[in-house]
Protein backbone atom coordinates (compact mmCIF):
# COMPACT_ATOMS: atom_id res chain seq x y z
CA UNK A 1 0.00 0.00 0.00
CA UNK A 2 1.12 3.51 -0.70
CA UNK A 3 1.14 5.79 1.86
CA UNK A 4 1.38 9.68 1.92
CA UNK A 5 2.70 11.91 4.81
CA UNK A 6 2.83 16.03 4.95
CA UNK A 7 4.95 16.49 7.85
CA UNK A 8 6.23 20.23 8.38
CA UNK A 9 10.06 19.93 9.07
CA UNK A 10 13.32 21.33 9.00
CA UNK A 11 15.98 19.96 6.98
CA UNK A 12 19.16 21.60 5.72
CA UNK A 13 20.04 21.83 2.09
CA UNK A 14 22.81 23.07 -0.20
CA UNK A 15 20.44 24.38 -2.35
CA UNK A 16 20.03 27.95 -2.68
CA UNK A 17 16.63 28.99 -1.92
CA UNK A 18 15.08 30.87 -4.45
CA UNK A 19 12.98 33.77 -3.63
CA UNK A 20 9.23 33.34 -1.70
CA UNK A 21 10.26 29.67 -1.92
CA UNK A 22 10.06 26.86 0.29
CA UNK A 23 11.81 23.19 0.42
CA UNK A 24 9.69 20.60 -0.30
CA UNK A 25 11.45 17.05 0.11
CA UNK A 26 10.50 13.47 1.27
CA UNK A 27 11.49 10.38 -0.20
CA UNK A 28 9.79 7.73 -3.08
CA UNK A 29 9.46 3.94 -1.98
CA UNK A 30 8.23 1.09 -3.31
CA UNK A 31 5.93 -1.16 -1.92
CA UNK A 32 8.44 -2.81 0.21
CA UNK A 33 9.50 0.32 2.23
CA UNK A 34 12.81 0.77 0.06
CA UNK A 35 13.87 3.75 -1.52
CA UNK A 36 13.67 4.35 -5.70
CA UNK A 37 16.52 6.07 -7.48
CA UNK A 38 15.40 7.70 -10.80
CA UNK A 39 11.92 9.11 -9.88
CA UNK A 40 11.29 12.37 -11.13
CA UNK A 41 8.90 14.76 -8.93
CA UNK A 42 6.98 17.10 -11.00
CA UNK A 43 5.14 19.73 -9.39
CA UNK A 44 2.35 21.83 -11.31
CA UNK A 45 3.56 19.97 -14.64
CA UNK A 46 6.94 21.21 -13.78
CA UNK A 47 10.27 18.93 -13.51
CA UNK A 48 12.59 20.31 -10.34
CA UNK A 49 16.01 19.61 -9.82
CA UNK A 50 17.21 15.78 -10.57
CA UNK A 51 15.72 12.40 -10.36
CA UNK A 52 15.61 10.85 -6.96
CA UNK A 53 18.83 9.68 -5.45
CA UNK A 54 19.97 5.96 -4.82
CA UNK A 55 17.45 6.20 -1.38
CA UNK A 56 14.90 7.91 -3.05
CA UNK A 57 15.69 11.10 -1.70
CA UNK A 58 14.64 14.41 -3.37
CA UNK A 59 14.63 18.30 -2.59
CA UNK A 60 13.10 20.71 -4.49
CA UNK A 61 12.00 24.52 -4.08
CA UNK A 62 8.15 25.86 -4.56
CA UNK A 63 6.35 28.41 -3.67
CA UNK A 64 3.53 28.04 -0.43
CA UNK A 65 0.39 27.04 -1.43
CA UNK A 66 -1.43 23.88 -2.94
CA UNK A 67 0.26 21.93 -5.72
CA UNK A 68 -0.66 19.26 -8.15
CA UNK A 69 2.72 16.35 -7.93
CA UNK A 70 3.15 13.77 -10.37
CA UNK A 71 6.06 10.92 -10.23
CA UNK A 72 7.28 9.48 -12.75
CA UNK A 73 10.35 7.21 -14.31
CA UNK A 74 11.62 7.01 -17.87
CA UNK A 75 14.21 3.96 -17.03
CA UNK A 76 13.07 1.75 -14.57
CA UNK A 77 9.36 0.23 -13.68
CA UNK A 78 7.52 2.22 -11.55
CA UNK A 79 3.48 3.56 -12.23
CA UNK A 80 2.92 6.98 -12.16
CA UNK A 81 1.97 8.91 -9.03
CA UNK A 82 -0.34 11.30 -9.43
CA UNK A 83 -1.41 13.66 -5.89
CA UNK A 84 -3.68 15.89 -6.98
CA UNK A 85 -3.78 18.33 -3.62
CA UNK A 86 -0.10 18.60 -2.05
CA UNK A 87 -0.20 21.77 0.53
CA UNK A 88 3.27 23.30 1.14
CA UNK A 89 3.13 25.40 4.14
CA UNK A 90 5.16 28.58 4.70
CA UNK A 91 8.08 26.53 5.90
CA UNK A 92 10.18 23.39 4.56
CA UNK A 93 7.49 20.63 3.93
CA UNK A 94 7.84 16.76 3.57
CA UNK A 95 6.37 14.69 1.26
CA UNK A 96 6.91 10.65 1.65
CA UNK A 97 5.41 8.53 -1.16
Amino acid sequence: MVALALLATGCASSMPAPRDSVELHGVIRDREGVGVRGIYVYVDERAFGPPTDVHGRFRTWVRPGRHRVLLGAFDIPFPAGHLDTVIVGSSSTRLDY
